[in-house]
This record gives C-alpha cells, structure tokens and sequence, in this order.
C-alpha cells in the first residue's frame, strides 16, 4: 500500500511539473515578454523573435504534454521520453556558455536536474509496479 501511495505522490508531482511546462509553453504565445522575464532571458527582435517564441512554446508544450501524459496513463517510456527532452537542455546551456559567449546558468541546471531526476525515478517505479503487477 506504501508503495502504491508513493507512486501516486510522485505521479501527482510529475503530472504538476508536465502542466507547468505546457502553462509556460502556452505563455511563450500570449505574453511572451513576461515568460522571458520569469526566465531570465532577453526577448529576440526581428524575424529571430518569431523562431524565439515558436521554437521555445514548442519545447515547453511538447514535452510538458510527454511527461502529463505519461504520468497520467502511467507510461514509463513517455516519461523517459520527457526526461531526455529535459536532459538536453543541461549540455545545451554548457556548450552555449563554453563555446558560444553564453552566460553559464546553474541555477536552471540544477531546476532541470531535479526534474530528471524526478521523472526517473517516477519512470522507474512506474516500471516496477509494472512488473510486480504481472508477477501478482
């Protein structure tokens, strides 16, 4: 029973976390300036703005969308799926601050960090309670 209401809680907090991506993805759309200031950045001009705020609610939405529905339907590889869009952004940021003039993050990296985590460790008792409900 323990575990059952341990999977409940952190299907609850991965469900949560996939619904804040979509509200910022959603954001990026209807007041962009104000997502680019939750999140620190600087608002693009020109034709670069458009690429900004469609590839950016794009992001946000899509795998906000993976990680809700893969809580919701208690579906590992949708959640490992999320975990690896998240993944992504990590070597992004360092490349971007190493490579390119970027200003290095750890702040987010450690945000996205914590929600990796989460969704694995999510994924993993998804795909334990799995297997326990098959041996049952």
């Amino acid at each position: 029973m323990e575990d059952f209401m341990a999977l409940i809680a952190l299907r609850v907090l991965t469900a949560l976390i996939g619904l804040s991506l979509i509200t910022i993805g959603i954001g990026w759309w209807i007041q962009p300036e104000q997502i680019a200031d939750i999140l620190n950045v600087s608002l693009i001009f020109g034709e670069d703005k458009s690429a900004q705020i469609a590839h950016s609610a794009s992001f946000f939405i899509s795998s906000g969308a993976i990680i809700l529905w893969g809580a919701i339907v208690s579906e590992e590889k949708l959640l490992l799926a999320g975990a690896l869009l998240i993944a992504m952004v990590i070597p992004g940021r360092f490349f971007s601050s190493l490579m390119h003039g970027g200003v290095w993050t750890p702040n987010e990296v450690i945000i996205e960090t914590i929600i990796v985590c989460i969704l694995l460790i999510t994924a993993k008792i998804v795909h334990w309670r799995a297997n326990q409900a098959i041996l049952d």
